[in-house]
């Protein structure tokens, strides 16, 4: 629909631009047809239409810009609308369906109530386990809209990786999964969040383990740049992969195709490496794995600095 909406404007452009410019061609060539016997044309009749002509060309260039300023403004006012639809569709999605289930729940719990039975803890388990489920959602979609200013302060990041992936490691050993944490002892100090950079890379290593079968491996790894003012961080594993369509989708908000996924994460992930002056690549292949990067620098400029 909106490639069709653009070819109608492309259109009517095209109408418009013939209209400007074709009037006053029209109007030169009246003037050059009524001219002297013998065909010959005066100085000052020719300076006049080269000077018509001349402002003809310069109204249609500016009438040009003032179209691809306006188309330009209504691409982005689309890509806007149609960014928030899909986030929309994406918060409707994650909310509804813990809501659905619980009111579900519910219904049980009165008919049983009606019947005299005693609620059953399953039911009331389950109610719990959906409404954390959508409290979750709302909260990072909360951290998303309304990121928190970081607190710097100097981080020991290999201290701070090895903490953190001690967090995963009962889940390896429960799905059979190698985890490797490779951390060098001499990494720089970084001027950071440490509470916003541990919830950064458990936000990757999450995606790792969810993408990763059991008997799979997971790895990471963490190197100082050359000129020791940076650091560049690698969690990589050998899941599932990412098809090469999905990877310019990855960072936005509500994308996934995880059963069970909100699609918050990478975008959370990405924000938090942005307020740090740092940046997220990913490499992957379908069927082979993916390769996360973090690149953070140790000091952060001002100009990179969330408000």
């Amino acid at each position: 629909v909106i490639a069709i909406v653009w070819l109608g404007l492309l259109i009517v452009m095209s109408w418009l631009k013939a209209l400007v410019i074709a009037r006053p061609l029209e109007q030169i060539q009246e003037s050059l047809q009524a001219a002297t016997p013998g065909g010959k044309v005066s100085k000052y009749d020719l300076e006049a239409m080269a000077a018509e002509l001349q402002a003809t060309i310069l109204q249609l260039l500016r009438k040009e810009q003032e179209h691809e300023n306006a188309l330009a403004s209504s691409m982005a006012r689309a890509e806007q609308l149609a960014c928030l639809g899909e986030m929309a569709a994406g918060l409707t999605h994650e909310i509804k369906n813990p809501l659905a289930a619980v009111m579900a729940a519910l219904e049980t719990l009165v008919q049983d109530a009606k019947r005299g039975e005693a609620p059953q803890p399953e039911i009331l388990a389950q109610m719990l386990r959906e409404l954390q489920r959508a409290h979750k959602t709302l909260d990072r979609l909360l951290t998303l809209a309304r990121p928190a200013k970081p607190q710097r302060v100097k981080v020991d990041l290999a201290k701070l990786l090895r903490e953190m992936a001690t967090l995963f490691e009962p889940r390896a050993r429960r799905r059979n999964i190698t985890f490797e944490v490779r951390i060098p002892r001499a990494l720089p100090t970084l001027e950071a969040d440490p509470d916003l950079l541990s919830q950064l890379f458990i936000n990757l290593v999450t995606n790792a383990f969810q993408a990763t079968p059991p008997n799979g491996a997971i790895m990471v790894s963490a190197t100082p740049f050359p000129q020791n003012d940076g650091v560049a961080v690698m969690v990589s594993d050998n899941g599932c992969g990412i098809p090469k369509e999905n990877l310019p989708r990855v960072f936005e908000p509500f994308f996934t195709t995880k059963e069970g996924g909100t699609g918050l994460g990478l975008a959370i992930a990405q924000q938090i490496a942005s307020q740090h002056g740092g940046t997220i690549r990913i490499d992957s292949q379908p069927g082979q794995g993916t390769q996360v990067l973090v690149l953070l620098p140790v000091q952060v400029q001002r100009t990179t600095e969330e408000p």
